[in-house]
Formats: structure tokens, sequence, C-alpha cells
């Protein structure tokens, strides 16, 4: 159960549980002793009825009084009798069997009596208790009709912060944003903010200051692996030397390739991190870029005892983008595709129109990935489980990812452990630069 669950449950619980005891103590007073009731009742129509005898004994008019108790017993069904005592007798006023008399006494023999019908004033009394209740549940449908949006809103302010901040702190996580929280909030949730906001201005100062060691670090092996890869190679061209002496400065001119290439990985990766990878697009054919490419790896595949072939809907799929850097999407893709299909696989090269522009990929039936590790498989120096113990940087697919991205395309994958993957991605339509 989320907080914000807990949250709106509990003010609505809260809200709820408050109104019903607010209107159950309204109707236990009310209702209080019935007999208490019916006496309070009574004794209340009593005394108005003296108060209206008052007022004709000053006027000194019996006829106004009369009047007035006629018309008080025709609104009031629970009063069945009414007469009054002036100048010392009694003056019916309305005559009616009833069971409950009351005598209200106002000095010098002056007297009121009202027969109520005991039954009678239960029954308005218990109608009056009904319309109350009736009043009590219209309240309390009230409350849960709004209750829930209130406690909704209510939980919302407190945990729409920290859902923000949990989305912020996946993004980077993910390396996708380190972009600060808003600290307009003065109590906690605004302190946490703060903090975190903190802690993404020392993580852009760690990322600046790996980004400038990479560079640097890259850039001065760069210079020397590379003279150590020419003076091998001219070496081993000397014809005095011995084999074994031969072998041995092969091995050291392959190994200086290798982490030449490393390196060069590492510099792509470092423009792509800083937004600077150099894009020059010009117009050309995919579709021959595929056939390129199949034709390039084709020995490679051979000699792995792979099927390595391509698909395409057209002869020809123009498009505008860097085509050294598609190229190297294509390479890399049909490289990690070799080193993960076992021997009488299949790799498949396609390309074709989609809305929009292009899409293109490889397709083999190689070992698969899992599904956790494709959460991560495009993340820098990332590498998965491979049973076929195949080397690799971890740098090739967050390049290509890179590369793709910076001409406004995607990638994607679809894979499964022993099911084979498919990488694929697209390129947009664009004007050449």
């Amino acid at each position: 159960m989320t907080l914000r669950t807990k949250l709106v449950a509990t003010t609505f619980m809260g809200v709820t549980l408050a109104a019903v005891g607010v209107a159950g103590s309204l109707l236990w007073l009310e209702r209080g002793d019935p007999e208490r009731r019916l006496e309070e009742r009574r004794a209340s129509v009593s005394r108005f009825a003296a108060e209206m005898a008052r007022e004709a004994a000053i006027a000194e008019d019996p006829m106004m009084l009369s009047t007035h108790l006629r018309s008080l017993v025709k609104r009031d069904p629970a009063i069945a009798s009414a007469r009054y005592l002036w100048d010392g007798k009694w003056i019916d006023v309305v005559k009616g069997a009833s069971d409950w008399p009351r005598n209200e006494r106002l000095g010098d023999g002056f007297e009121v009596e009202l027969g109520f019908v005991r039954a009678e004033l239960m029954h308005s009394e218990e109608a009056r208790t009904e319309k109350s209740l009736q009043s009590a549940g219209l309240v309390l449908v009230f409350v849960f009709v709004f209750a829930f949006p209130f406690a909704w809103g209510l939980a919302g302010r407190f945990t729409g912060p920290l859902e923000n901040l949990i989305a912020a702190i996946d993004r980077v996580a993910e390396g996708e944003s380190h972009e600060p929280l808003p600290e307009k909030r003065r109590d906690e949730l605004g302190r946490v903010a703060g903090r975190f906001n903190r802690m993404i201005e020392k993580l852009k100062q760690l990322d600046a200051m790996k980004d400038t060691f990479v560079r640097a670090v890259s850039h001065d092996l760069k210079a020397p692996l590379s003279a150590i890869e020419s003076y091998a190679r001219r070496i081993v061209e000397d014809e005095t030397l011995p084999p074994k002496a031969k072998e041995n400065l092969v091995h050291i001119e392959t190994n200086a390739t290798r982490l030449r290439e490393y390196i060069v990985q590492l510099l792509e990766e470092a423009r792509i991190e800083r937004g600077m990878l150099d894009i020059a697009p010009e117009n050309f054919d995919v579709a021959e870029m595929v056939r390129d490419t199949v034709v390039f790896f084709g020995p490679r595949a051979k000699e792995n005892e792979m099927r390595l072939s391509f698909e395409l809907t057209e002869q020809s799929l123009p498009i505008t983008a860097d085509p050294e850097r598609i190229q190297q999407v294509f390479t890399n893709l049909v490289g990690n595709a070799l080193k993960f299909t076992q021997a009488g696989g299949t790799i498949t090269v396609y390309a074709k129109h989609v809305d929009g522009g292009i899409e293109a990929g490889v397709i083999d039936t190689g070992v698969g990935i899992d599904p956790e590790d494709q959460k991560r498989l495009f993340k820098r120096f990332e590498r998965v489980k491979n049973p076929l113990k195949t080397g690799g940087t971890g740098l090739g697919l967050s390049i290509v990812k890179g590369i793709v991205e910076a001409h406004g395309g995607s990638i994607g994958l679809e894979s499964g452990t022993g099911l084979g993957s498919r990488f694929y991605f697209t390129l947009p339509e664009r004007k050449a630069a």
C-alpha cells in the first residue's frame, strides 16, 4: 500500500468518524429520555397558550383568547381539548377526548387548560425524530461524497513532492537527468528537496571531474599506443628476426591495437556524454550499407559456422544521416550478434521504410538476454552474462545509443533467454546540413 493510499484512508476515516460522532451526539441529545421529551413538549405548548392568555387578559378580550386557542388546536393534532377560566367560569373552546391534561395558572383565578392525546403526542415526537435522522443521514452522505476528494487532495500535497523526488532519483540512477527540484516549501519536504539539490550539484562536479580525467587520460594514452603499434609493425617486417621474436611482436601489436580501440571508444563516449558528438549528415543509401556490412562480416561469420544474410523491403532506402556513424552502428550490432550466437546460428541484417523514416536492425538466434539485464544493457560499462565467454568493453551499445539519439532516432531491443535477440533503431527523415 502506498503512502498516499494510507494518508487518504486515514484522513477519510477520520473525517467520517468525526461526522458520525457529531451526528450521533446531536441525535442522542435531541432524543434523550422519551418521557422527558414528551413532558417538555407538553409544557412548551402549554406555556405558549398561557402567553396568549396573558395577552388576552391585558386586552380584556376573551374572544381573542378563544381564537388563539382554536388556532393552536387546529395546528397541533396532539391537542384534543382547550378551555380557560375567566371571571370564575370555565369556558370550553374545544371539547375532545384527552388522556393527559395540563393546567397553566396565571394568577388572580385565571387559568388555561389544554388536554393532550398521549398517543398523538408520541407520534409527533417520532415524526420529529425521523426527520432529524433523515437530516443526519444527508449530512453523512455529504461527508462521504466530499471527504474522499478532500482526503485525496490533502494527501497529494504531501505525497506529490515525494513522488517528484522518487522520479528525480530514478532519473539520476538511470543517468538521464540531473535537474534540481523546486524548493518552494518551507517544511521538511522542502528541506529534503534542498538536500537532494545539493547532492545533484556534487554529482555534477564528480561527473565533470570524471569526464575531464577520462578525456585527458584517453588523449594522453592514444599517441604513445599508436607509436608502440607502429614500431612493432616495423620491427616485425625485419627478415632477420627469429620466428619467436616475431610472434611476440605480433602479440604486442595486436594488444596495442585493442587498447587503442578501447581508448577511441572512451573518447567517443566522452563526446556523447558532453553532447559534442560530430554529426555530418549527407544523403546515402541504407540498403547499400546493409549489403556492404553483410559482405564485410561474411568471412568472419563463415569462419564461425554461422549464416549471415540481409533482408530489404526495397532495393534502395535513401536517408539523410552521417554515413560513418550509421556504419559504426551496424558494425557494432553485427559484431555483438557474432559474439552471442553459437555455431550453426543465423544472423539477419534488415532495413525497411516506416512512417517518418527508416527502421533497421540485426536479428540473431543467439543465447538471448535476460529481461533483468535488458534494463541496463545500454548503460556505460555494463556487460551481460555471456555463456560463450566472449569479451567486450561495455561501451559499444552505449555509443550506438548515443549515435542514434544524436540523429533524432531511437533504439530498442526484443530478446529473451535462449530466444535470440533483435536490436533495432530508427532514423527520421531530415535535411542534409
